[in-house]
């Protein structure tokens, strides 16, 4: 995964439009293929001055998949004509062990199967587990464990990238909400969900 960032500068009395505008045009860049996540911030400092960082699988994704893409030119309608001077670009790669997201989280949810139905539980999780990590970037890793002796007792340990990730957009996706639907078929109530930080 690489970081690109870009410094943005708005002309004076555009910060308004410009942020309109840049709430239409990110449902562009979010549907191109090799897109993780973005945000825009908006400097305290500097009035009309904001940090647009977006991750990517890799620098061809943005260079060529998007900048080359039809959609691109809708992008730049949008937002190109607010930014005076226009802004230099860079990539930018993680120095591995150096340090993970301050705001990461690990959560724990500990689930019982209703009795002999432990097998479905697993499978039907399963299902869901890599429906997430295959959709879902904001979410960094899901181990599924079952308990030794209790085959009725399992637990995902879930570790994501920040609470509102997890606690928002992810709450309320289709397979989250389908795999809740059919729950009660397997499960014998709600799970206990545990939120962990480290320090």
């Amino acid at each position: 995964m690489i970081l690109e960032s870009a410094s943005l500068q708005v002309r004076p009395g555009q910060s308004a439009a410009f942020e309109a505008a840049f709430a239409a045009a990110q449902r562009i860049i979010s549907s191109m293929p090799g897109y993780r996540s973005h945000e825009l911030q908006r400097c305290l400092e500097r009035e009309g001055h904001y940090l647009l960082l977006v991750r990517w699988d890799s620098v061809a994704a943005h260079e060529e998949g998007f900048r080359k893409s039809p959609r691109y030119q809708e992008w730049r309608t949008l937002l190109h004509h607010f930014y005076d001077p226009f802004p230099t670009v860079l990539h930018y790669e993680a120095i591995a062990g150096m340090a993970a997201p301050a705001s990461s989280i690990t959560v724990t949810v500990a689930y019982r199967a209703q009795p002999g139905k432990g097998d479905e539980a697993q499978a039907a999780l399963g299902k869901l587990v890599a429906t997430v990590l295959a959709t879902e970037p904001a979410c960094l890793g899901i181990e599924i464990l079952r308990h030794a002796d209790d085959p009725e007792r399992i637990v995902l340990h879930e570790r994501w990238s920040d609470r509102m990730a997890y606690e928002g957009p992810h709450m309320n996706t289709p397979h989250l909400r389908e795999f809740i639907a059919g729950a009660p078929a397997f499960l014998a109530g709600p799970p206990e969900i545990s939120t962990w930080r480290g320090r």
